[in-house]
């Protein structure tokens, strides 16, 4: 049989306290840059094609990584309209660094800087 052998860690209460901190903001982080249930992610490519195909389209343009109360409240319009089958709530995020995706589309409805966002349209039909 294999063996096993444990480990133990001792730390100090500040040390706990930083390691339990840096834990729960990366958590609360990353959980609110997901996609948001009942919310279609849109980009560049994908923005035309979807948009246009339902008679209402509420899209949302956000930073990369958006938080705070209006993504929750997003997620919230995203979920109760889940069941509509003519509106599309959608997302476009823009990002300011890398390969700054959906910049151009961003730059489309007027949103050249990250400070205009988030902003709500509805796209019109062509």
């Amino acid at each position: 049989m294999g063996r096993s052998s444990s480990y133990s860690l001792e730390l100090s209460p500040t040390a706990l306290l930083w390691l339990s901190a840096l834990l729960v903001s990366s958590f609360s982080v990353v959980t609110e840059a997901m996609p948001l249930s009942g919310v279609v992610q849109l980009d560049t490519y994908s923005f035309n094609k979807t948009a246009t195909a339902f008679p209402y389209a509420l899209v949302k343009f956000d930073v990369g990584y958006p938080t705070g109360d209006m993504h929750r409240m997003w997620g919230d319009l995203g979920r109760d309209l889940v069941d509509a089958q003519d509106v599309l709530v959608a997302e476009v995020r823009i990002k300011d660094y890398g390969d700054r995706a959906n910049q151009e589309l961003g730059e489309r409805f007027g949103l050249e800087t990250k400070e205009m966002l988030p902003q709500v349209s509805v796209p019109e039909k062509k």
